[in-house]
């Protein structure tokens, strides 16, 4: 297999870019066997890596995408609904696809360490989706094989079509769904009728629901050879084992996880993108810094160094 831009990641975000987006760049460049897009509302990056393309366009042209592909009009409103359609991405932007051999999608609130090292030449020819979470399909990081069969996996999950018709509902269809969608605006109706209806539907709606109970049935069956392991670390993982004084560094396309030195695919700052410390002490980008509550921080700042 060709290695030099085996995967493309399609990366949709509207709105201002986050104030870490030079981190995020940063480590891009660092894995030059892969290819980025950024398909955004916000104007071009500045010195963007050779190997990042930016992709202009607004949630207008996006749902004229999504319409193409399901046969029905949709209009949507509210960027976090594209993740709904994530596990279409390979049929809605095929245009940007091609014929990479691969194509997934990743969020812009994680720091990537040495992709290649985990993403193998041999793990590429033996699998078809990639997820780096063992118990269930990633949505902020997953790579799928640029094959029909791959590519319309989606549509065997039952009601999807109502899932992406329904554009005021988040159901997280590209990771564990919530079943009744999550309202993404002001919600309507009462507690108590959400929570019926998510456990009527939970007892005697179909199993298969999402892309991880889709996937873990079609593995079972021997349909679809799905890779998924944990690869990686987050500030919530810290968080729900307590511990709370943790720290990531990131050293010229390496990522290690310093209260273990494990290396790690990335980083997903889920929870801290969100604390005002933490964005206050985003440092310029550079070629060695730490990543902990406090911020993005330089080494020499690091507790644990």
């Amino acid at each position: 297999m060709n290695e030099k831009h085996s995967i493309l990641f399609l990366v949709p975000y509207f709105g201002e870019w986050p104030p870490w987006l030079g981190h995020f760049l940063n480590s891009c460049r660092e894995n030059p066997s892969f290819s980025w897009v950024l398909i955004s509302d916000a104007p071009k990056p500045v010195n963007l890596p050779g190997n990042v393309n930016w992709y202009p366009a607004d949630l207008e042209e996006i749902s004229e995408k999504v319409s193409e592909i399901i046969g029905k009009r949709v209009q949507i409103t509210h960027p976090y609904k594209i993740c709904d359609y994530r596990p279409a991405f390979g049929e809605i932007f095929k245009d940007l696809i091609g014929d990479h051999p691969f194509w997934g999608y990743n969020d812009l609130d994680i720091i990537l360490g040495d992709v290649k090292k985990f993403l193998t030449p041999e793990r590429l020819e033996r699998y078809d989706v990639f997820s780096v979470r063992k118990n269930y399909m990633t949505g902020h990081f997953a790579v799928y094989r640029n094959i029909p069969m791959i590519n319309r996996l989606f549509w065997k999950i039952p009601g999807v079509k109502k899932v992406f018709f329904r554009t005021g509902l988040h159901y997280a269809l590209d990771e564990r769904s919530r079943i009744a969608g999550k309202p993404l605006e002001r919600n309507p109706f009462p507690a108590w009728y959400n929570s019926m209806r998510y456990h009527f539907k939970h007892i005697f709606g179909n199993p298969v629901r999402d892309m991880t109970t889709l996937l873990q049935s079609l593995e079972k069956k021997g349909e679809v050879r799905w890779f998924h392991k944990d690869l990686v670390r987050s500030d919530k993982w810290f968080s729900d084992r307590n511990v709370m004084e943790w720290e990531v560094l990131w050293e010229k396309g390496k990522l290690y996880d310093l209260t273990n030195n494990e290396e790690l695919l990335h980083f997903h700052f889920l929870l801290s993108k969100r604390e005002p410390v933490f964005l206050k002490n985003i440092n310029t980008p550079s070629s060695r810094f730490v990543i902990s509550r406090q911020g993005i921080l330089p080494v020499d700042q690091s507790s644990k160094l």
